[in-house]
């Protein structure tokens, strides 16, 4: 009976055995939930970015102009015979959401402020392509306005102004950038000397969607574009992204 029952039993080293087996499966399928979420959350920021994007489309098929930065008045527009004075984000959400408010379509669930970032400063999820690549700050590209001899905007940018719309970046992940420097949280997308990343925590901008930012164009289509490109590639194809007219501007890196 005694040995009968030494053969029915688990030895130690099969249950060793048992128990790394149910981990190694355990640690595959957490592995597989949480990039089931993550997709799941970048499928949500993308479709923020679409209905943003059929907004802006529809704005401008309205107006002839793309919007502005900030809101702005008449008097500043004085060279412009333009009557919209519109924000960007008032623009494409006629209800008047306040981007900064984080919510709704406003809302990008993988992106995470960084705890050190002080409360007085909005964190925003989206950003618009105001000033394009910019070394100074007069010397605009974007489609935030025109800037002759001021520091506001003077007018908007025609929709003729745009060379390519399939190839300009208008707005997207919230965040600018210039070579190794990139600040998250930031109601404008663009390539700028400008970026400041004192309250930017890398970790959790790498992981908002794998080092990759959701990025609508002017013509409305979504791309997912790696921070290398948008921010470090200094070949034409990538700096002519951010400029309306659509040519590298390489003089500007310097």
């Amino acid at each position: 009976m005694k040995n009968a029952k030494r053969l029915n039993a688990f030895t130690l080293v099969e249950l060793l055995v048992v128990v790394g087996i149910i981990a190694i499966l355990a640690s595959l399928l957490l592995a597989s939930i949480s990039s089931a979420k993550a997709k799941a959350r970048n499928i949500v920021c993308i479709n923020n970015l679409k209905q943003h994007g059929v907004g802006l489309v529809n704005f401008v098929a309205q107006t002839g102009e793309y919007p502005l930065t900030f809101d702005t008045n008449k008097s500043w527009q004085i060279n412009s015979d333009s009557e919209q004075n519109r924000s960007w984000f008032r623009a494409i959400d006629p209800t008047g959401t306040n981007f900064s408010q984080n919510t709704g379509l406003w809302h990008c669930p993988s992106a995470k402020r960084p705890e050190n970032m002080p409360d007085f400063l909005s964190f925003v999820h989206y950003g618009y392509n105001g000033s394009g690549l910019q070394k100074t700050r007069d010397d605009l590209s974007g489609l935030g306005g025109t800037m002759p001899g001021d520091s506001f905007p003077v007018g908007p940018v025609k929709e003729s102004m745009v060379s390519s719309p399939v190839e300009m970046i208008a707005l997207g992940d919230g965040m600018v950038g210039w070579g190794a420097k990139l600040q998250d949280g930031t109601h404008l997308i663009g390539r700028t000397a400008m970026a400041d990343d004192s309250y930017t925590d890398y970790k959790l901008l790498n992981k908002r969607h794998a080092s990759k930012a959701n990025i609508v164009f002017c013509d409305g289509h979504v791309e997912a574009l790696t921070f290398q490109r948008l921010f470090k590639d200094e070949h034409e194809s990538a700096l002519r992204l951010w400029n309306r007219d659509n040519q590298p501007q390489r003089e500007r890196l310097k």
